[in-house]
């Protein structure tokens, strides 16, 4: 679970050949969609996460040299999600250093819990390919 934790942790939306966030998502920036999606993640509400979900979401995460693929459906990381916030029930995140190019948003997402050794936090960068509204797929590049 703590590739959870590093993999929740930042993220930036990558979108091929579709209109701009704003155009296809009620917020009305890209930093919008990333502070309404972290808000449902923050209540821990996988239904509301899952709203900004692809059926087919590919999460993926970079660690030096290896790439994981740690799941490829919306049952599947609801599944997870739901077990992360079970064993973590203080998890939050915020993100920072939100940049937004047509459908590029990068950032850094920054999260925090607390577990039985005490306060815990990380950082990471995140890549979310955005179609039609929903992630598709995304990558978490976790701090080394």
């Amino acid at each position: 679970m703590k590739s959870i934790a590093a993999s929740a942790v930042t993220f930036a939306i990558l979108t091929g050949g579709c209109a701009s966030i704003s155009q296809v998502s009620d917020t009305a920036s890209g930093r919008g969609y990333v502070e309404t999606y972290l808000a449902e993640f923050n209540e821990h509400d996988v239904d509301g996460m899952r709203t900004f979900w692809a059926d087919d979401i590919q999460w993926l995460t970079l660690s030096g040299d290896r790439l994981e693929l740690v799941s490829e459906s919306a049952d599947q990381l609801a599944n997870m999600m739901t077990d992360y916030f079970a064993t973590h029930p203080d998890v939050s995140s915020q993100a920072s250093n939100v940049i937004e190019s047509g459908d590029l948003l990068a950032f850094v997402e920054s999260a925090s819990w607390t577990d039985e050794t005490g306060a815990k936090g990380q950082s990471a960068l995140a890549i979310y390919h955005v179609e039609n509204g929903k992630i598709s797929r995304f990558w978490y590049l976790a701090a080394e």
